[in-house]
């Protein structure tokens, strides 16, 4: 059914989830056990919309020069 769903996945999504939510880091980590470097450079990633939010800025940012 959910074969995808496996633990690093869930914790992937938790970590994730929590970012966007704008839970700090720092308790997001503390609730999966993990110091915040490994919470932050393994199991959070930026969603779709926030990495393009970004590129939408760096872009302006050069162009407004």
């Amino acid at each position: 059914m959910l074969e995808w769903a496996n633990f690093q996945e869930l914790r992937r999504t938790h970590a994730s989830l929590g970012h966007e939510a704008g839970i700090d880091p720092k308790v997001a980590a503390g609730e999966r056990g993990h110091g915040l470097g490994v919470a932050l450079d393994v199991y959070t990633k930026a969603s779709l919309n926030r990495r393009a939010e970004a590129a939408e800025e760096l872009e302006n940012s050069v162009f407004a020069a």
